[in-house]
């Protein structure tokens, strides 16, 4: 994620986050498809893909990601109009200070924002390249 935000920076990144119950399994990264470079979108049709591949896979999405390249890692007001995903965390990442990022995990529900415990634990391998349909996991 924090490679993706780089990456995509000064543009917010943005992405969906599978897996099982609470624990994330897959990282998508996502077009954002925003003209803003404050705001993010996910284009729909990767959205529609990454869901159905999610559901092939018995897989959930467990967290909805973005970036805030200057802002801090916590959800502005439009960030919680567009809490679609109730039962997701939503993660966000903060360059403020590029050297040191800033990872941050919320629960949105009706507008009401709850700071929640985000765990990383390193699988080795890091990738930015978004997936295709199809593509394997």
């Amino acid at each position: 994620m924090v490679e993706c935000s780089r990456k995509e920076s000064p543009r917010e990144a943005c992405g969906i986050l599978g897996g099982r119950e609470e624990w994330v399994e897959e990282f998508y990264a996502t077009s954002n498809c925003e003209s803003d470079p404050f705001r993010y979108r996910i284009d729909p049709l990767e959205q529609a893909s990454i869901l159905r591949q999610l559901e092939q896979r018995g897989s959930r999405v467990v967290a909805i990601f973005h970036s805030h390249p200057q802002g801090d890692a916590f959800p502005s007001s439009r960030d919680k109009e567009l809490a679609y995903y109730p039962e997701a965390a939503y993660l966000i990442l903060s360059l403020r200070n590029w050297d040191y990022p800033e990872l941050r995990g919320f629960s949105i529900r009706e507008g009401k924002v709850e700071e929640i415990r985000v765990r990383l634990l390193s699988s080795g391998s890091s990738s930015c390249g978004r997936r295709e349909p199809g593509d394997e996991a």
